[in-house]
């Protein structure tokens, strides 16, 4: 058989094509990974396990023994700017970005090739040495990606309000020093049966619906928030469609009491069930610095 090679006499490039070298590549060995990943020994933090209003949560203070270095690691990795894209998409691709998440802020996903030392660690401890959560280690998928919130940072359709996550537990690592700013949870008082609520569970329960607290709830959501009635899905309403405004410093009102606060301190950890009614506060109008973290959830 005849040897085939294609024809390459192309025209000459109208640039000069600049070379690759490999150290143009940020590169980690398995040792430096290992060290990236190492957790204080269990003597050497702060733990603080919690159960406020049914919310399960542990706080743990310098629970890495590198945390810089873990901050030096992660920055390699490129976010979507989902504010700007949510904007450029309207016009480009009917409202459609190719990010779903409505997570505010920037994301960036961590391949999690380069975590699993990491998943290991926090896996010994909340599961062996706390006992806090039931699965067997290799039942668990972690995923992993950072949050960072930035002075000016803009909202989408109002995410500083009140959500519940898509996954079952998440543990936030923080990397920079925010005590003002925190994750805070909040629960709901129907006002005719005082009944509480802490999530969409309760408010969409058989009980809720009979006693008219999944339709108080809607209406008022409604009315303070923006939020759209929509009685064909379960949950009988949709995010408010306004688009980008300033983020807002929110921690509650009347309506939704906050009664719980993690505070976002350095090399502190928080870890909890993302099915009760969270957000993050942060005050993008007055902080110098952003919020940065990284964040491993259980799929």
């Amino acid at each position: 058989m005849t040897k085939f090679i294609p024809d390459i006499s192309f025209p000459p490039p109208k640039f000069k094509i600049p070379p690759v070298h490999q150290d143009d590549i940020p590169q980690f060995t398995f040792a430096e990974l290992l060290e990236i990943s190492r957790f204080n020994d269990i003597d050497k933090m702060d733990i603080q396990v919690g159960d406020k209003g049914g919310t399960r949560f542990l706080y743990v203070h310098n629970i890495l023994e590198n945390p810089l270095d873990m901050r030096k690691m992660l920055m390699q990795f490129p976010a979507e700017n989902r504010a700007k894209s949510a904007k450029e998409a309207l016009k480009l691709n009917k409202g459609t970005s190719f990010s779903t998440s409505k997570a505010p802020g920037l994301q960036q996903p961590i391949e999690r090739q380069l975590m699993p030392a990491f998943g290991n660690e926090l896996f010994f401890l909340i599961g062996h040495r706390l006992n806090f959560i039931k699965y067997r280690r290799e039942s668990i998928n972690w995923k992993y990606f950072s949050n960072c919130f930035y002075p000016g940072m803009t909202a989408w359709n109002r995410n500083y309000l009140p959500h519940m996550d898509p996954f079952s537990y998440a543990a936030n690592i923080f990397l920079t020093d925010h005590p003002k700013a925190c994750t805070t949870f909040f629960k709901y008082t129907d006002p005719v049966t005082g009944i509480e609520s802490f999530n969409l569970y309760d408010i969409c329960s058989q009980k809720s619906v009979e006693n008219g607290t999944k339709e108080r709830y809607i209406k008022q959501i409604t009315d303070r928030y923006g939020y759209l009635p929509a009685p064909e899905i379960p949950n009988g309403f949709k995010s408010p469609n306004v688009q980008a405004e300033p983020w807002e410093f929110w921690k509650g009102d009347d309506f939704y009491e906050d009664y719980l606060e993690l505070p976002s301190c350095f090399n502190t950890m928080s870890f909890y069930a993302g099915k009760r009614w969270h957000s993050a506060c942060y005050d993008a109008q007055n902080e110098e610095s952003a919020r940065y973290s990284l964040v491993a959830v259980i799929e």
